[in-house]
């Protein structure tokens, strides 16, 4: 198991917080940690930061470079547009060396595919659309900054699982449109507000998803939700059109015992020989105490939590 950040934002924070943090973390985990980082892209973050959206992709760069120099380098000085520190060693020193892995969140936006490849970063990837140019694009940059391998790719899917096709697709439509429609009214400023040049066409991925469907998304690839076997299927075409790409999933929250039916689903990936899905139960109100402790568990694994809408990639707390 690896402990996964769904993600930091170098925008709004020094990036001596964000080191510090990291292998704090990376000491404390228990497991190892991947660090996930994103550029933001809810404007309203934005306006209450008092820092323009037109500064993400900069302030974006500089920051990881910062951070990234922060754990490998002790007495490390860097002079940025943003930020800026001279001769600091941040403690803790982190657990794993150099450093935790990087995951560059990303949607749609090719700079940032070309980015992360170049640099040698994985990829945490919500496929809101068509993902095979993107992860051309990322392959090709990362082969040729010379780095071995193909990368690695994460994308986070919508997933539940019940052995009867017409329930599964039933029982998760509510908390499906439940999410898409609070992603909508989070980020519905791109649609009705002004635009960016580091957020080029969100307006039209905005609403475009405001469109979305259990049935659109089955059908397009975007979400796995069916029988144990029809979700393996889809998990063998996956790694047969690109085998670095890892599927993780977040345990669901439904109000009715066992309709996750994970036990399926696990002996179904045995028999056929799958790697790469982690299986979580979705537990009832009355779970024990320590049906509960797994779930926490289960979560703390997880890539993506749709309940947690942030810019951090994902409704979200309230300002205060």
């Amino acid at each position: 198991m690896r402990l996964v950040t769904g993600t930091l934002l170098p925008v709004f924070n020094h990036p001596l917080k964000l080191a510090g943090e990291i292998a704090m973390l990376d000491a404390i985990s228990g497991a190892p940690l991947d660090v996930g980082l994103a550029r933001a892209f809810l404007p309203h973050e934005f306006r209450r930061f008092g820092i323009s959206p037109d500064e993400s992709y900069a302030r974006f760069r500089e920051g990881l470079e910062q951070v990234e120099l922060l754990l490998t380098t002790e007495h490390a000085t860097h002079r940025g547009a943003f930020h800026a520190f001279a001769d600091v060693t941040s403690l803790p020193r982190p657990t794993q060396k150099p450093r935790p892995p990087f995951y560059i969140a990303a949607t749609q936006t090719p700079d940032t595919f070309e980015f992360a490849g170049r640099a040698g970063h994985a990829l945490m990837v919500i496929p809101i659309g068509p993902l095979r140019g993107l992860l051309e694009l990322y392959r090709r940059s990362w082969k040729e900054a010379g780095h071995p391998g193909d990368g690695d790719v994460m994308v986070a899917f919508h997933m539940f699982c019940h052995r009867d096709p017409r329930l599964a697709r039933d029982i998760a439509r509510k908390p499906f449109e439940t999410y898409f429609r609070a992603l909508g009214e989070a980020a519905g400023d791109w649609v009705t507000g002004p635009a960016s040049k580091d957020y080029r066409d969100y307006d039209k991925a905005i609403a475009k998803m405001k469109g979305f469907t259990v049935e659109s998304q089955v059908e397009s690839g975007g979400a796995w939700i069916g029988t144990p076997a029809e979700i393996t299927d889809n998990h063998r075409a996956r790694q047969r059109n690109d085998r670095s790409v890892r599927a993780r999933f977040a345990a669901g929250e439904f109000r009715r015992p066992r309709f996750h039916q994970s036990d399926e689903l696990a002996a179904a990936v045995r028999r056929r020989g799958h790697a790469g899905i982690c299986v979580s139960r979705s537990l009832g109100p009355n779970a024990s105490k320590r049906s509960m402790a797994q779930r926490a568990q289960a979560r703390s694994s997880a890539s993506v939590r749709p309940q947690d809408f942030s810019s951090a990639g994902t409704p979200r707390r309230k300002a205060r």
